[in-house]
């Protein structure tokens, strides 16, 4: 804890381990314990914050649980000070790199939604005005421009009052 204090890092020791852990931090370092995916603040795969998991001396832990926490490092006792600090950077690093990769998912996500709209959205402009794909699209890109809106919400009503009326 010395040498990570020397870091200037906020710490925060909680002994004995509670039940479930509370959230607001960059890290949690914390010893095994069987109920571990439990007491974490998040679930499986979407962590807020990097895990550094200690692993027993007598080397007795299941490794279903292990996988269950999915920390982003692992270190066994007994261990020296610097190896902390240095699977701390690694754990913190994988867990910056995990977080950009699920929110350019989610963007991907974002960008897939809104092509699917204005597709629904220019057959219904196609259906209704008897235009082709090209003069559809045209149509509903010149409508957003002159209603001063992006092309997906002006899709997004379009098909929410195309729902309605059915």
């Amino acid at each position: 804890m010395r040498d990570l204090r020397r870091t200037r890092a906020e710490i925060s020791l909680v002994w004995p381990p509670p039940d479930r852990f509370s959230g607001g931090m960059d890290l949690l370092i914390c010893e095994y314990i069987p109920y571990i995916a439990d007491a974490l603040p998040w679930s499986a795969g979407e962590a807020d914050a990097a895990l550094l998991l200690i692993l027993p001396q007598n080397g007795i832990f299941d490794q279903h649980t292990i996988a269950a926490a999915s920390p982003h490092g692992v270190v066994q006792r007994p261990f020296r000070a610097e190896l902390i600090c240095a699977a701390s950077l690694v754990a913190f690093s994988q867990f910056r790199y995990e977080k950009r990769l699920r929110d350019r998912v989610a963007r991907l996500d974002d960008n897939l939604r809104s092509i699917r709209l204005v597709e629904r959205a220019k057959l219904i402009v196609m259906t209704d005005k008897q235009l082709g794909e090209a003069a559809a699209y045209r149509h509903l890109r010149d409508s957003a421009m002159q209603k001063r809106v992006s092309i997906v919400e002006l899709a997004e009503a379009l098909v929410r009052q195309a729902e309605l009326a059915i």
